[in-house]
């Protein structure tokens, strides 16, 4: 690789990030794979399908979490935990568990 990437960060808010194949020795091979594998230090990606209701509202409260300083793995978490104490139908796993955080170097 000619030029590495030097990302904090990367988010796939689309379905399937973290990959749909699942090769031994490797585990789930898709986007998220990628970019860990290109340089980036932290991706967040998604495991299955995911809401286009729900998505928007859980990627403003992560990045809001990450403006005010917390590392991705919390804001993660706190963007999680908004969407299960709320009111709405978005509490259920469905709506927020898809999205998990992969570290690399």
């Amino acid at each position: 690789m000619r030029s590495p990437l030097h990302a904090r960060l990367v988010t796939i808010s689309a379905c399937y990030g973290s990959g749909s194949r699942s090769y031994a020795g490797e585990g789930l091979v898709g986007l998220s794979w990628a970019f860990l594998r290109a340089g980036a230090h932290n991706v967040v990606g998604a495991l299955w399908e995911v809401n286009d209701a729900s998505t928007p509202l859980l990627m403003d409260k992560l990045y809001g979490e990450l403006e005010a300083g917390h590392a991705p793995d919390v804001a993660l978490r706190e963007a999680k935990l908004s969407l299960i104490h709320s009111s709405a139908v978005y509490r259920k796993p469905l709506y927020w568990g898809a999205f998990q955080l992969y570290t690399g170097s």
